[in-house]
Formats: structure tokens, C-alpha cells, sequence
């Protein structure tokens, strides 16, 4: 028959296009052929399966397509007819599995977004970053391409139910609901605490569709098929907003701990090995170096720009640089610089017996006024002449409070996220219980309770207390570090979910829109009763001003973001 043919030719299409990407995939095409920044692993790399936005991209668009084709599949093969010939018995697994199935869909959306938050570099949480560049609209675009499929699937789902309820007002369908979401909370509960707010939305989810399936004469058929579309932007907007959340707590505790590490550790040893086989080696050998130092006027600023942008390798970020210059009798070559006026009165300094390490002219400078507080000294000799040396000293301070650094993200152009937020951090260090150092905007004297410091919890997940986030790390050496951020709570969450939502409602209109325009004839035959009209002016006068304000909002904030980290930095 006609649709047994039409089945059949979509299905070898299908099998056709995966078969398509996975050449692609295993003959790493098309950046192979032409190296295009859509198809670069550095913006994002996941897996085989999506190594950049670009191979991301073919997933999602072959994604959409088979959902697509399942739900054409699912009208031609008229299944919701047959369905309605089920029993009430049948009826009742069938829903069962359908509410499983859907659970399973958000699974697969939230293991897709945490995927595009961990494994690109973009700063795609609001909270963080409202500048929106074109790598970071692509990625909210495949978001919404991503929600469309979902849409798909829902909607088949959400069929069935709706079929099968049809003529029942029992509250067995709300029990069985909650005795899924029951057993699949204890599942998460015993196995990973991150896929409860899943089943919380899902669970809200077939909330709402039980609901507008029994009392489906509440609201006309077209305008209950409107609002689903919106129901699934807002599941989708959540799932993402939950993601996220997951992922910032995921890397803020990594970050701490590395944090706590960085801070606690004796020595650098990775630095010194590389500071002394590497950095030194190519300095001192660089013949544009030796050429700057010789003359009578000295580019000191060349010299410190290239020894800092070519010379030190990105293991080096965690560190403040300052670069000092001496000729070849020992002077500075600054007169400006004040840390030292001789190269012998810098020796006699920080060159002392406590502060050598193995290697030579390498020190680790450690302040007795500030406890775990270091830097290095590397004095690397450059070669002038016949035995005449001039030296370049790299001053290599650990950055105590990273995110409070002076790298402001819109003056230096950066675009990679950070796993936390930059308006607080600090650490206090515990000794038996006793406050012995601290640093940052956070009191610990006052405001921290010393009683967490007994607790497990601390030391696993942190604590949350009056608006901050405490992790305690414990040393070997017996010492123990708080380090504190200002909580991300549910404020964050809503923000984010308002943007994605927001987004996912302009790329609707934007894509109603095109249908409009593409198939204009149909508009002409468009006579929609009073209702509708009273139903569509009503969503355009909350969608549209919603868009505008939000858009302006965004703009100004932009804004003022903007003149207050210039007017900081002048």
C-alpha cells in the first residue's frame, strides 16, 4: 500500500543520512578538506560522536529529523486510532510507559546540555556573562533546535495519554504518576542526587498533560496545542537552568579544591622544572632579546611583553607576572622600577640560603607576614658580548584570589567562561580549630560558625550558610582552608531560565513567522472566530512587550556593565 511505501522510503532516508554522518564522523569531514572555525574542536569538543559545534550542529539537525519523521510516521500509520481500542487494563501500561519514556527524553536533554556547558570554553551561563557572540547564539540556537525534537517526541507522548483518558476523571492516573516519580526519586536518591530536579520537572510535566486531558473542554483543541508548545519551552528552559546549576556546583568544587591545593602545597615542582628547562633555556637564547637589551636605548617594554606572551606557557596563568631588567653591570634598566636598583641589591634580598630551591639562580620567596603566601625569582642570565650578561628577572606571584584579578572580561576580550562567579571569594586558614589567617571580603571571625568545621558534610559537598558557599579542605600538615564564594541559589537558576525561555520564545516566533511568509495563501483563507482573536492580541500583548523590555533591560544593564569596568580600569 501507499503508506507502506511511503514508511519504507523514509526509513531508508533515515538509514541513508546516519549513515552519512557517520562517514563523516570516521573521515573526520569536512575540517579535514577546509579548516572552518565552526568545525574546530577548540570552541567545543565532547566526543567521537561531536568533536566541535559544527559536527554538534549535524547531530542535533539529524535529530530533528528523525523526530520529524516519527511523528509523520505516527499520523500515517493513524496509531492513536489504534490505540483507542486498547483495553483499560492495557490502556493503563501503556501510560505507564509513555510517562517513562518521557522521563528518559529529559535524561537525554539534560546529559545534552551539561555536555555543552562542560565541554565548551563559552561562558554561556547569564549570570556570568550577558554579551552574546555569534559562537554563543549558535550553541542557545542548537538548545532550541534540541527543544523542537523534545517538542516532537512530547507531542506524540502526550497524544497517547490524551487518547487514552479521554473518557476518565479517576485519580488512578495521578497515582500511578507518583508512584514513577516515587520509585525514581530513590533511584536518584541511592545513585545520583543531580537527576531529582528531572523528575520534579517530569513529573510537573505529566502533572499539567493529566490535568488538560480530563477537563480538555476547559480549552479549545488549537489553542491547547498553542500553549504545549509553550509548556515545553518551559520544560526545556528548566532542564537547562538545572544543568547548569549542576555544572557550576560540579567545577566550583573542583576549583576550590585545586584552589586549596595551589595554596597549601610547599613548591611548585611542575614550575620550576619548567622555568628552568624551558623558560630560561629560550629567553636567554632569543637573538631579538640579546638585540633590544645591547642598544643604547633598551625596549624594555618589547622585551617584557614577549617574554610574557611567548616564553611562558599557559601553565603559568595561575601566576602574576613581573618582569625586571639589569645590564650588563648589574643595573636596572628602569627608573621607574623601584622593587630593586641593582641586580646585587636584589640578591642580597631574596637570594638567601632559605629561599633557594635545586635549581640555580631559581628562589621560592616565601612572606612571614602572610602565611602560605610565595613567589619566584628566576634570574635569567641573556648573553650581550664577550662575556658580558644581562639579566632578566621574573618576579612569579601565585594568584591568591583568581577571581578577583584584574582581567576584566570585556576590556581583555575574553569569551571563556570562568567556573564560578568573580564578585567574592576568599579562604580562612583553621589551625586546631583556631582562626590563624584569612584573606578576602568574607569575616571569618564573625560571621563563620566554627562548629562546621566538625561536620562531613563541609569537606564533601560544602556548606551553605547566610548567603555563602563553604568547602573545607584538610592538609597533610595539618592546617585546614575554607574557602568561601556567595551562593548560587535559585535567583541564578530563574535568571537563566528566563533567557533561555525568552530565547526559545523569540526563535518560535521567528520560525511562525517564516511558515507565515512562506505560505501566505493559506493566511488569506485564515478566518479566525472572535475568540481567537481575543486569544492571539491577548499572547502578543504579554510575548511582545515581554521581548522588548527584556531586550532593553539587557541593554542597559550591557551597558552600565560596560562604563563601570572602563571607568574602574582608567
Amino acid at each position: 500500500s501507499r503508506k507502506v511505501v511511503l514508511a519504507s522510503a523514509l526509513l531508508l532516508l533515515l538509514v541513508l543520512l546516519v549513515s552519512f554522518r557517520l562517514a563523516l564522523l570516521f573521515l573526520n569531514l569536512p575540517f579535514l578538506i577546509v579548516e572552518t572555525e565552526l568545525f574546530d574542536p577548540r570552541l567545543y569538543a565532547a566526543s567521537f560522536w561531536s568533536p566541535s559545534v559544527g559536527d554538534l550542529a549535524l547531530n542535533v539537525l539529524l535529530l530533528v529529523t528523525i523526530a520529524w519523521a516519527a511523528y509523520y510516521l505516527f499520523h500515517q500509520n493513524e496509531v492513536l486510532s489504534t490505540i483507542k481500542t486498547y483495553s483499560p487494563e492495557k490502556g493503563r501500561v501503556v501510560i505507564g510507559i509513555t510517562m517513562l519514556a518521557f522521563f528518559g527524553l529529559l535524561a537525554i536533554l539534560f546529559r545534552f546540555y551539561y555536555g555543552i556547558y562542560h565541554n565548551s570554553p563559552l561562558a554561556l551561563d547569564i549570570n556570568q556573562s550577558i554579551a552574546l557572540e555569534r559562537y554563543k547564539l549558535v550553541m542557545y540556537s542548537l538548545m532550541f533546535l534540541h527543544t523542537v525534537a523534545l517538542c516532537f517526541f512530547a507531542y506524540m507522548l502526550a497524544s497517547v495519554v490524551n487518547v487514552l483518558l479521554r473518557k476518565s476523571s479517576d485519580w488512578w492516573p495521578y497515582k500511578l504518576l507518583l508512584a514513577i516519580a516515587v520509585i525514581l526519586l530513590l533511584l536518584a536518591l541511592l545513585i545520583d542526587m543531580r537527576w531529582v530536579a528531572m523528575i520534579l520537572i517530569g513529573t510537573a510535566f505529566w502533572t499539567v498533560i493529566l490535568l488538560a486531558a480530563q477537563h480538555r473542554q476547559a480549552i479549545s483543541l488549537p489553542y491547547r496545542t498553542y500553549l504545549f508548545f509553550f509548556l515545553i519551552i518551559a520544560v526545556s528552559s528548566m532542564t537547562g537552568a538545572a544543568s547548569l546549576y549542576t555544572h557550576f556546583q560540579s567545577e566550583l568544587l573542583a576549583y576550590k579544591q585545586k584552589f586549596a591545593f595551589d595554596l597549601m602545597q610547599g613548591n611548585d615542582v611542575l614550575a620550576e622544572y619548567l622555568l628552568e628547562e624551558d623558560v630560561a633555556v629560550r629567553v636567554s637564547e632569543d637573538v631579538l632579546i640579546q638585540t633590544k637589551m645591547k642598544g643604547p636605548y633598551v625596549d624594555a617594554f618589547f622585551i617584557k611583553r614577549k617574554t610574557s606572551r611567548q616564553f611562558l606557557p599557559e601553565y603559568f596563568d595561575k601566576y602574576e607576572a613581573n618582569i625586571l631588567l639589569f645590564d650588563g653591570e648589574g643595573r636596572t634598566l628602569e627608573s621607574a622600577d623601584t622593587t630593586a636598583a641593582t641586580l646585587d641589591e636584589l640578591r642580597k634580598k631574596y637570594a638567601t640560603a632559605a629561599n633557594r630551591t635545586e635549581y640555580n639562580n631559581l628562589y621560592l620567596v616565601n612572606d612571614p607576614a602572610r602565611p602560605h603566601t610565595r613567589f619566584y625569582l628566576k634570574l635569567i642570565e641573556v648573553p650581550l658580548g664577550t662575556q658580558l650578561y644581562g639579566t632578566i628577572v621574573l618576579q612569579l606571584s601565585l594568584k591568591e584570589l583568581l577571581p578577583n584579578s584584574l582581567v576584566p572580561e570585556l576590556l581583555a576580550g575574553q569569551q571563556h567562561q570562568q567556573p564560578f562567579r568573580a564578585d567574592i571569594l576568599s579562604y580562612g586558614i583553621y589551625e586546631k580549630g583556631r582562626l590563624t589567617y584569612s584573606e578576602g571580603e568574607f569575616d571569618y571571625a564573625t560571621n563563620f560558625d566554627r562548629s562546621q568545621l566538625g561536620r562531613s558534610e563541609l569537606y564533601r559537598q560544602g556548606a551553605t550558610e547566610d548567603g555563602f558557599h563553604h568547602l573545607g579542605v584538610k592538609s597533610d600538615s595539618g592546617p585546614t582552608v575554607i574557602i568561601t564564594t556567595s551562593k548560587y541559589g535559585a535567583r541564578e537558576v530563574l535568571s537563566n531560565f528566563s533567557f533561555l525561555f525568552l530565547y526559545f520564545t523569540t526563535c518560535l516566533i521567528a520560525v511562525a513567522l517564516i511558515y507565515i511568509l512562506l505560505n501566505r495563501e493559506r493566511l488569506r483563507d485564515f478566518q479566525p472566530n472572535f475568540s481567537t482573536k481575543i486569544q492571539l492580541f491577548l499572547n502578543f500583548g504579554i510575548l511582545l512587550p515581554l521581548m522588548l523590555v527584556s531586550i532593553v533591560t539587557a541593554s542597559l544593564v550591557t551597558g552600565s556593565y560596560k562604563k563601570d569596568l572602563l571607568s574602574s580600569y582608567e
